[in-house]
């Protein structure tokens, strides 16, 4: 059998640039919504300075085409002012309220680009790879297609699974929810309990033989099992006491 971990996820950045902060290694135990890397945030930081100025331009000119149009509708009612006037100084208030809307979005958008520069954990769990270096230039996992840098997988080891081939001859013996007892080739005198999760519904050949994969879900609570292990797994199929 081949020990995979329960949970794991390849961690991609949404933005692209420079890497200048990767505070975790391989092997590193690391929480939801810890730091993994931080890009460069200058051309971030400075799409924000200026989607924030233009943002509180168009607010200012909502509030003076507000106190236009009120002046105009004063002059209208009094006779002092035609109703192209109005009509004009309305126009004006809706195209600065459109520009508003505009700049309110363009400013939502950078602000997201710029907290993107900070990529943190998905979930909890151990690094069990991290393929890049500080200084390293990055692509965007959802802008490029090639699906953008692998900066590190995370994966949660606190249960693990069990995948073994079992011969076409035995898997009729084998049933959900039976007792897997897994020997990891690392701990030879260990034996873990697990239990049998999936059955996989399609065989494969190997070295000419029909086998079918069978997984079990084992605790891993003492770390003692690492992702990609090899172990020998029983399955007791019937048992009988004294």
């Amino acid at each position: 059998g081949r020990i995979d971990p329960l949970e794991q996820v390849e961690v991609k950045s949404k933005a692209s640039g420079e890497i200048i902060e990767l505070p975790i290694e391989e092997g590193d135990i690391v929480k939801r919504g810890d730091l993994i890397a931080r890009l460069d945030p200058r051309t971030a930081q400075n799409d924000y300075d200026q989607a924030q100025a233009d943002f509180s331009v168009a607010e200012v000119t909502v509030r003076q085409r507000q106190r236009e149009l009120d002046r105009l509708k004063t002059l209208f009612d009094n006779k002092l002012a035609s109703e192209s006037e109005l009509d004009n100084a309305k126009l004006a208030y809706e195209e600065a309220n459109s520009r508003l809307v505009r700049a309110k979005a363009a400013l939502s958008t950078v602000e997201e680009r710029r907290r993107d520069t900070e990529i943190r954990a998905p979930i909890d769990g151990i690094v069990i790879d991290r393929p890049v270096e500080i200084g390293q230039i990055i692509s965007s996992g959802t802008t490029t297609v090639t699906g953008g840098t692998l900066l590190c997988t995370v994966a949660n080891m606190k249960q693990v699974f069990v995948v073994a081939s079992v011969d076409e001859t035995d898997i009729g013996k084998i049933t959900m929810g039976l007792p897997a007892y897994i020997t990891p080739d690392a701990y030879p005198d260990k034996k873990l309990i697990g239990t049998v999760e999936r059955i996989a519904p399609k065989s494969k050949v190997e070295q000419n033989v029909t086998v079918f994969e069978v997984t079990s879900l084992v605790d891993n609570a003492d770390d003692l099992l690492k992702s990609g292990m090899n172990s020998t797994v029983e399955v007791v199929t019937d048992q009988a006491e004294n």
